[in-house]
């Protein structure tokens, strides 16, 4: 008696359940990236609580975190009156929850090359670098903001 278990399953289930496998994959993948490249970390000292402040935006940014993990072109910065938000596009937001950082916390570290430097005061471990014309306007937003 030869009965074949996988001929009596739909092919559709075959591909809902391919799809539902490469996203929890995709959650997995990028939720590990969030926590070796550090903003799992910065998720706990800089949680986004101005959520209904709205501010000029830069969008399809490149950042990189500690050395070891680049955001190419999937990071979004917005200036607030009180600071700067990061946030992640939606396919990229697992274990990556919108970051709120303080004008007063950013301190420009370095300026090497065509990068900015950039280090968090309540996080110096974790610095982030940006390519020197986003550094200026992070630079230009928060004196624009804070006067300094």
């Amino acid at each position: 008696m030869d009965i074949n278990l996988f001929e009596s399953i739909p092919e559709e289930l075959y591909v809902v359940g391919s799809f539902v496998a490469f996203i929890i994959f995709w959650g997995i993948i990028i939720t590990l990236i969030s926590r070796i490249g550090g903003w799992n970390k910065l998720t706990e000292v800089y949680p986004d609580l101005m959520t209904g402040e709205k501010g000029e935006k830069k969008m399809f940014v490149a950042l990189r975190l500690s050395r070891s993990t680049n955001y190419n072109g999937t990071v979004i910065f917005e200036a607030l009156p009180t600071g700067l938000r990061l946030s992640q596009f939606l396919f990229f937001r697992f274990g990556h929850e919108n970051l709120f950082i303080p004008w007063s916390d950013i301190m420009e570290k370095d300026s090497a090359g065509m990068y900015m430097i950039f280090e968090l005061s309540r996080s110096p471990e974790v610095k982030f670098s940006v390519k020197k014309s986003l550094g200026g306007w992070i630079l230009a937003k928060k004196k624009e903001f804070t006067g300094f």
